[in-house]
């Protein structure tokens, strides 16, 4: 597993300070930041009407090894942040399943794509 993990964390560098889980709930499902908190005093805290959004006594959860290779063991679904705290990223990743104008398809749009990738010299993976 060491092996999968260094290459997993090789590829998706984000932030350690905080990672995403997997939630879902009446047919709904999403991802939402991971955190610690106590339980009981947020149970109080919204008996009293407030909400998750104002709780003060949260912090983020760290994203750990144990996370990691729980998620790629296929025991939680995770997610990252690729989006650094000082507005830079490792990575972006691009999903082309509709195209952006009628006249165009999708293809024409991954062209566009890797086109100002290579404008900004930003490398480009096509596989």
């Amino acid at each position: 597993m060491d092996r999968e993990l260094i290459i997993f964390k090789s590829l998706f560098k984000g932030r350690e300070d905080v990672f995403a889980i997997h939630w879902e709930r009446e047919g709904k499902s999403g991802y939402m930041p991971a955190y610690d908190l106590d339980w009981n005093k947020f149970v109080e805290h919204k008996a009293k009407g407030g909400t998750f959004k104002d709780f003060p006594e949260k912090q983020y959860t760290p994203l750990t090894n144990d996370r990691i290779i729980n998620h790629l063991n296929g025991k939680e679904i995770i997610g990252f942040y690729p989006l650094l705290q000082n507005n830079t990223s490792w990575l972006i990743a691009a999903d082309f399943d509709q195209p952006v104008s009628k006249n165009k398809s999708w293809i024409d749009d991954c062209r566009s794509f890797i086109a100002q990738c290579e404008r900004y010299y930003l490398p480009v993976r096509t596989k």
